[in-house]
């Protein structure tokens, strides 16, 4: 399997999180809230997040993983484990969406 086919497949688990993400959401979120959802640089952030998934995924394991159903799966955890990491590192319980910049996250 070559690298491009590898970080594909992890970045489409990573895309399909993402949406099971946002359908899980559109309960929870208000109309004002739900501005986010217009906004060029929520979409950036969110594509940016899934090609690092892909890619991050495939530093992790990289040669060690073939079974594509198995890259998948870590491709869409990549954004979760990736979230509570910067959650522990900012010393939150949880991060909030809008609540956090990159100087909190170098405090």
């Amino acid at each position: 399997m070559t690298a491009i086919s590898f970080i594909l497949i992890a970045a489409f688990g990573s895309a399909v999180q993402e949406v099971i993400h946002l359908y899980d959401l559109r309960s929870k979120l208000h109309e004002e809230t739900s501005t986010f959802l217009k906004s060029w640089k929520y979409w950036a952030i969110t594509l940016a997040m899934i090609v690092v998934s892909g890619i991050g995924t495939w530093i992790l394991y990289g040669d060690n993983l073939t079974i594509k159903s198995v890259i998948f799966i870590l491709g869409a955890a990549f954004p979760l484990l990736f979230k509570k990491l910067v959650a522990g590192a900012t010393n939150k319980k949880e991060t909030e969406l809008g609540g956090f910049s990159a100087i909190d996250y170098f405090k």
